[in-house]
């Protein structure tokens, strides 16, 4: 067990985790920035139903 654990430790990786999340950020953001649009774009659009939800009781 000893040997396997021995050959599996040899080298220190290239990359670091802050450099493979640095790789990673455009990736990233090209996911999360439409979903937060679209989160915002939905609760303006809720926002509005509701306003005239109210409109229409005042009436």
């Amino acid at each position: 067990m000893s040997v396997f654990l021995a050959a599996c430790g040899g080298s220190q990786p290239d990359a670091t985790a802050a450099d493979a999340a640095q790789k990673n950020k455009p990736v990233y953001d090209a996911v999360v920035e439409p979903l937060d649009q679209a989160k915002q774009a939905e609760s303006e659009v809720f926002k509005s139903a509701e306003r005239q939800k109210k409109q229409a009781e005042d009436l």
